[in-house]
């Protein structure tokens, strides 16, 4: 029976003990540095000090990424670009075309720089489509069926990574603004007041700035961009590349022609000589042949 009560007796003491500590800890806190707000200012969990009225440099934390999102194929994240060049008859009637391909890949025109000529045959457009990324591959389809494709380069970038990391800052950055707030909600003091409203508004636009960031990054990702190069045929300029018996025939008819203009060209040259050395050589020569005759004998009896 002794024994059990001075085993009572030392774990009442043992609790005693210890919440007298807590609240000695907790009243310590309270009256150093002239208040409470000044300790908490002073130890920021960021590495903020309000000694002095100066901010130290928070220390840099280690950004975890997830996992999940670089090994699930629908969390990753790609940047794709695709740039065209086409030969169309009529420039403004394909730019219409190219815009309601926009529309219907539920994208958008971003911009357009387009010159239309009096006359179908004249004119240029480059236009700038932005399209979900899963949608550029029938985009880029549906924009080639309008004419004569002369170029085609596409591009991809795996940013899944950079998400996931700017997606974490954000997050760490925006606890980091809520815990100086509420330093700042319980500070007592001028020279505390002043030293969180500083290091507040350094981290506000830290945080703004990694959130337009991850914005634009995640915008590259969701919609692709695809630029379009509209020009029609240039004179003299071959608009198809067949091969073949017809090829062939054609090519022969060409030459035969310009054999011809060529021949034609050269008697046309030479046939005004000609004209002129006939009249001239021609009573030269039968003169000239008279001349020539030998003299006529004696008669013999």
């Amino acid at each position: 029976m002794t024994a059990r009560k001075n085993l009572r007796g030392a774990t009442i003491a043992l609790a005693v003990g210890l919440a007298f500590l807590a609240g000695g800890c907790s009243a310590g806190s309270d009256e150093s540095s002239g208040g409470a707000s000044s300790a908490n200012v002073a130890e920021d969990s960021a590495g903020f000090s309000s000694e002095g009225g100066t901010a130290t440099e928070p220390a840099k934390k280690t950004t975890k990424v997830d996992p999940a999102a670089l090994t699930d194929p629908a969390a990753s994240r790609q940047i794709r670009t695709a740039e065209m060049t086409l030969q169309v008859n009529d420039v403004a009637e394909a730019t219409v075309k190219v815009r309601g391909i926009a529309s219907a890949s539920e994208g958008l025109v971003q911009k357009e720089d387009s010159t239309f000529g009096a006359r179908p045959g004249k004119g240029s457009s480059v236009i700038t489509l932005r399209v979900p990324v899963d949608r550029l591959d029938p985009a880029i389809e549906r924009v080639g069926e309008l004419g004569r494709t002369l170029d085609l380069r596409t591009s991809s970038k795996d940013v899944t990574a950079q998400v996931a990391d700017l997606d974490s800052r954000v997050l760490s950055q925006e606890k980091s603004v809520e815990r100086l707030r509420a330093l700042l909600a319980e500070a007592d003091s001028v020279r505390d007041v002043i030293s969180i409203e500083a290091e507040l508004s350094t981290r506000e636009a830290d945080l703004e700035s990694l959130q337009a960031q991850a914005a634009a990054v995640k915008d590259k990702a969701a919609l692709s961009t695809l630029v379009v190069t509209l020009d029609v045929p240039r004179a003299g300029a071959p608009e198809d590349d067949d091969s073949g018996f017809l090829a062939g025939l054609s090519t022969g008819w060409d030459g035969l022609k310009s054999g011809t203009v060529v021949v034609l060209t050269v008697i046309g040259v030479l046939l005004p000589i000609g004209v002129v050395l006939a009249v001239i050589g021609v009573p030269a020569y039968f003169g000239y042949r008279r001349l020539r005759r030998p003299a006529p004998g004696p008669v013999n009896p």
